[in-house]
């Protein structure tokens, strides 16, 4: 059906809107489709019974008096319908008996009887009822072949163009007066399986707007999957566009339905070309803005649509999509009528036209001047019948479309496609070798095939530079093409393929976002697509591109401010392909253009490919401008893109910088001071691969070890020992100070600094046998004591389990890293009291102190006479208690100093709480000072006038801590803060001791003459010691604190006042709650502490106090069985256990 027979999409608008305005400034041809409906507005009595009504119904009517057929159709109007309804009744129950599909003659119809000269002849010469009649006998005759196969019906009456308008006014009154008798879906069917249906369907739904979207529902989603592949499928099709051409406001409704249930791609590709062509005719008539509008309102086009469909489409959708190209390609390539073929007429198209400047283009009536040869375009010229171009003046003649010349490139293409199918192993990019065969099977287009080889590749000049509309406009196209390459298997023609790269290889994009965002997919395109690169000359020019970019990137990073630049990605593309990680270039990819291209990385064009690139970016250039690359500002997890950060890791993975001498020492460390939340998912892998570069030991005669640019390290040991010195104690310390007057560094920065050193110290001790070797002598961290002493651990790690989230790809192995270096800090129990203390009631008091006079010198007063003033140092106390855990750092000392004051006798039990709470609150961010502090606070008098208790010795022997005032141990709170502390200083023994022993081991295989098995054995023996000791110790607390456990003289007066008021049964259950932890995290503790025997007083206690008593039973009958007389005494209590456990 001709475009001209469609009814007129404004008019059907305007009626569907109920715009009369605009219907009475159409013409009589245009209102014609419609008269049937606006008669029957006309002539019927209205629904609204308004004036207003009866005024539009007049100015309808007196738009339909001027056309002659209005009186044909109303009378049509006033048949008798009652009377042809129970006929076609009749008429179906006759089809109805014969059975779906089966013939009946022409005489047994009770509609179509007694014709004598055929359909046409007795339509002209009937009255209104039988021309009624003859209507409905064929349209019922078609649909009774619905569950038949597809095929189209010949009828007589339907195929005379002279009784076409006639036909199509009765069956739409026919329809809507019989709706029972013809639904509309079911007419709709049937008028696919006629020869010009599409007419009719288009009429039909013209007189009854209202039902458009129920039809081409009910359409789209009856059709086929492959819709050109079968003459239902282009029947259907054809007629939805013919629809959508009436109504193209709900086009774009039909193309999204069609995708949505993977019906009709065809269709959906027609929609999209469709609006294309109508927006291109806008932008050369009335401008790009009006183009703009029109765009809005028409279906996506065809960049958009393979966008859709292609990236961000399901499986399903892109497989569906992927079988219809190449089936159209292969068996349907020759259908000049295809989407497919009007899709590569449109690619083309676009292609060429970036070829011109584009106030060139719209003035340009043909774009093949300036892309194809000289010769291409004379044997076009004398293809077309004599019609020449004047290439050197760049003229055309009058009237002469550039439609005819693009028709003339895809008959190209088709005979390309054929030369490509019937070959074998020919690709993309080898059209050369080709020809001749191509031209021995079409002898035809000896004269006019071009040869595309010989395109020219301009250098890249300003004057031609795009806009950034432009540039992404372009961008969209080049993803396009690749999209349906790389993803859709859509075969690319050397044509294509010559224009395409032109266009990357030799467009200036704008120093802007926009130019590098095209920049970044063009170099993706061309790694996806490496055939692109065929000939020599495509060779010369990718180079001549690469060279180009790298001129101009200070151009463009000083236009975008810093804010965006390609560098990063041009770096990490020459990284990635230096080494041939094809997996990350995969990534890289995938990740700008949103597609797989696994398969396009291993051709032989990207090997070429990579040979270029590997020609401009050596090994030695990319690591000196890696280096040179300022580190990202603010960097985080919220910006998309390629960073520095990205090649810094690759290059440090790849140990380029170790090969070629070059220190990345500075640059990490300002890229770390530099951060912002959330953490970048890229920092935690290059910290890892950062620690692993410099705690890999070289010999003392490796010369290429890189120097350090900044002061030397604090350590004893030799820089040179290293591959590449660390960062000094002093760029350490610096991270985690306050200076007055300077902004403190962000959390995040202090977090990847302790992370850092916590890397180092893990992979120190694991190279550290070899760093002995090599120097000769001892060798320590460079982080000691003294450095660690000032970074808060705790605070920091506690901030970094809050924030999970933030943290989320570097706090597993912090987490992990701090449980083995740093166990005390990880202790179950103080989280457990952490997650309470943030979670509980905030009190306030009622009567509050003025905190303008609160500070630790008016805080140490107060407290040192808290028994002559206890009611103003409880209310010290408890204001002290609001503050946040790190205001309460400066009253830590105030705070220990005056704990022993608690140990007095008749301390109110409140204040001891108090003491407590804010013991705990400070124990969250100052932990390691908290507990020396507090160990040398509470020793006995005698002993504080000693040296004081320094972090060594109690990290050598933790019974120090309970070296304490033996008033402690019955002071419930304060005996609480001394288990709390002996917990942590038990775990930073074995810790310690762990390490110790390591560190013995690796001296001795490095000074050691003996043979490996002697060496062996003594490591055996150490590695026994350190666990007898670490038992020895624990087991020791065990005793001791059972030893606490035991009743004195006082404690039994005071238990004639009642059990629950004894602050023995407190101490007890705090020795029993230890008790329990030790056991459960050892329970060969427990067997030991068995077998060395304790008083039988507290057996009652521990079976009742102690949960994991019940372990004892798996080894009671090994203690009753002791045969030595000095063990006993083990059995007897081993007795004892099992009968407490029993009644228990």
């Amino acid at each position: 059906m001709a475009a001209a027979a469609i009814p007129c999409s404004k008019v059907f608008c305007a009626l569907l809107a109920g715009d009369i305005k605009s219907l009475l400034q159409c013409t009589a041809d245009e209102l014609r489709p419609f008269l049937p409906c606006l008669t029957r507005i006309a002539l019927c009595q209205p629904l609204d019974t308004s004036e207003n009504g009866r005024r539009r119904q007049k100015e309808v009517l007196s738009l339909i008096a001027g056309i002659a057929e209005t009186n044909v159709v109303k009378d049509e109007l006033t048949v008798d319908f009652e009377e042809l309804r129970q006929d076609a009744q009749k008429e179906q129950q006759l089809y109805k008996k014969l059975g779906p599909g089966e013939e009946r003659a022409a005489s047994q119809s009770l509609l179509a009887a007694s014709i004598q000269h055929g359909l046409a002849a007795e339509f002209e010469k009937s009255p209104q009822i039988r021309k009624f009649r003859l209507v409905l006998s064929e349209i019922l005759r078609v649909m009774n072949k619905l569950e038949s196969p597809f095929g189209l019906e010949s009828s007589e009456l339907f195929e005379c163009d002279v009784f076409m308008d006639e036909v199509s006014d009765i069956l739409c009154i026919a329809v809507t007066e019989l709706p029972s008798l013809l639904p509309i879906i079911q007419v709709s069917e049937s008028l696919l399986r006629l020869e010009k249906g599409s007419y009719f369907l288009c009429r039909l739904i013209a007189n009854m707007p209202e039902l458009f979207d129920e039809v081409v529902t009910s359409l789209v989603l009856n059709g086929e999957s492959m819709d050109e592949v079968s003459l239902a499928g282009r029947c259907r099709s054809l007629s939805i566009q013919h629809l959508c051409l009436m109504n193209p406001e709900r086009a774009a409704y039909v193309q999204t339905l069609s995708l949505k249930h993977h019906r009709h791609p065809g269709l959906a590709l027609s929609l999209a070309l469709d609006a294309d062509e109508k927006v291109g005719m806008v932008l050369r008539e009335a401008g790009p803005e009006a183009a703009r509008e029109a765009a809005c309102l028409k279906p996506v086009g065809v960049v958009t649509l393979v966008h859709n469909i292609v990236i961000d489409g399901d499986d399903q959708m892109k497989a569906s999509f992927a079988q219809y190209m190449k089936l159209m390609l292969q068996k349907f390539r020759r259908q000049k009528s295809s989407a497919v073929t009007r899709l590569r007429h449109f690619l083309i198209q676009r292609l060429l036209s970036f070829r011109r400047h584009p106030q060139e283009v719209l003035k340009a009536p043909s774009l093949l001047t300036d892309v194809l040869p000289l010769e291409a375009v004379e044997l076009l010229g004398e293809d077309e019948g004599g019609l020449v171009i004047d290439v050197k003046e760049g003229k055309h003649p009058e009237g002469v479309a550039d439609t005819g010349y693009l028709q003339e490139l895809v008959d190209q293409m088709e005979i390309e496609i054929s030369d490509h199918e019937s070959g074998d192993g020919w690709t993309e990019g080898d059209g050369a070798s080709k020809d001749e065969s191509s031209r021995a099977k079409h002898p035809h287009s000896k004269k006019r095939k071009p040869s595309f080889d010989k395109v020219d590749f301009p250098p890249l000049s300003l004057s031609h530079q795009l806009c950034d509309d432009e540039a992404l406009e372009l961008m969209e196209l080049l993803h396009c093409c690749c999209a349906l390459k790389v993803q859709a298997q859509m075969y690319l023609t050397s044509e294509e393929t010559a224009a395409i790269l032109n266009l990357i290889a030799c467009t200036c994009p704008p120093f802007s976002p926009a130019g590098v965002q095209f920049v970044e997919v063009s170099l993706c395109v061309l790694l996806a697509c490496p055939f692109l690169i065929s000939i020599e000359e495509c060779e010369q020019a990718v180079v001549r591109w690469f060279q180009w970019l790298v001129e101009r990137l200070p151009d463009f990073e000083q236009a975008c401010q810093g804010q965006c630049s390609y560098g990063e990605m041009l770096l990490l593309m020459a990284i990635h392909l230096q080494e041939n990680q094809l997996v990350q270039i995969e990534s890289l990819i995938s990740g700008t253009l949103h597609m797989k291209v696994s398969s396009s990385l291993r051709s032989g064009h990207f090997a070429l490919l990579r040979q270029l690139f590997m020609k401009v970016f050596t090994e030695e250039v990319v690591c000196a401008h890696a280096v040179g690359v300022a580190p990202t500002f603010n960097l985080n997890s919220n910006m998309v893109g390629c960073f520095p950060i990205h090649c810094m890791y690759q290059l440090i993975k790849n140990r380029s910088f170790k090969k070629q001498g070059s220190s990345v020492k500075d640059w990490i460390y300002k890229q770390i001071c530099a951060l912002q939340e959330p953490l970048h998912p890229t920092l935690a892998p290059l910290l890892q691969e950062y620690v692993q570069l410099l705690s890999n030991p070289t010999s003392r005669s490796n010369q290429g070890s890189p120097s350090s640019s900044s002061s030397t390290t604090s350590s004893s040991s030799s820089p040179s020992l290293f591959s590449y010195p660390p960062f000094t104690a002093e760029e350490v310390v610096r991270v985690f100070q306050h200076v007055p007057g300077q902004a403190t560094y962000p959390p995040i920065t202090q977090v990847l600094m302790l992370h850092y050193i916590l890397l180092y110290q893990d992979s120190y001790l694991a190279n550290l046998r070899t760093l002995l070797v090599q120097s000769g002598n001892a060798v320590s961290s460079p982080y000691g004591p003294s450095v660690l002493a000032q970074i808060p651990m705790k605070q920091l790690l506690q901030y970094a389990r809050q924030h999970q989230a933030t943290y989320s790809t570097l706090y597993p192995s912090f987490l992990r890293l701090t449980a083995t270096h740093l166990p005390q800090l990880c202790l179950a129990e103080e989280w457990l009291r952490e997650e309470g203390l943030e979670g509980g009631n905030k009190f306030t008091p009622i009567i509050k102190l003025s905190s303008k006079n609160i500070n630790p010198e008016f805080a140490q007063e107060v407290l040192t006479n808290l028994q002559n003033s206890p009611s103003k140092a409880l209310l010290l106390l408890t204001h002290l208690s609001t503050l946040p855990p790190i205001d309460l750092i400066p009253y830590t000392h105030v705070l220990v100093s005056t704990l022993p004051l608690l140990l007095e006798p008749c301390v109110a039990r409140r204040i001891q709480a108090q003491y407590l709470a804010l013991w705990s609150r400070l124990n969250t961010v100052t932990p390691k000072k908290l507990w020396l502090d507090t160990v040398n606070a509470l020793r006995t008098a005698r002993s504080r006038t000693l040296h004081p208790i320094t972090l060594q010795n109690v990290t050598e022997d933790p019974l120090v801590v309970l070296r304490c005032d033996p008033r402690v141990f019955r002071c419930p709170p304060v005996f609480e803060i001394s288990l709390r502390v002996l917990a942590a200083y038990t775990s930073m023994s074995r810790a310690w001791l762990a390490e110790h022993a390591h560190t013995q081991n690796c001296v001795a295989m490095a000074t050691s003459e003996f043979s490996s098995s002697s060496l062996a054995a003594g490591k055996q023996q150490r590695d026994e010691l350190c666990v007898a000791l670490t038992a020895t110790q624990e087991s020791a607390v065990v005793q001791l604190l059972l030893e606490i456990c035991l009743p004195t003289k006082e404690d039994e007066v005071q238990c004639n006042f009642g059990p629950q008021l004894s602050a023995l049964r407190e101490i007890q259950c705090l020795v029993c709650s230890y008790i329990h932890q030790v056991f459960i995290s050892d329970p060969n503790l427990a067997k030991l502490v068995h077998f060395q025997g304790y008083s039988k007083e507290l057996l009652s206690m521990m079976v009742s106090g102690v949960p994991s008593m019940h372990i004892c039973l798996d080894f009671v009958m090994e203690l009753l069985s002791q045969p030595q007389i000095e063990k006993q005494g083990a059995g007897a209590s081993g007795i004892a256990v099992k009968t407490y456990l029993r009644l228990q």
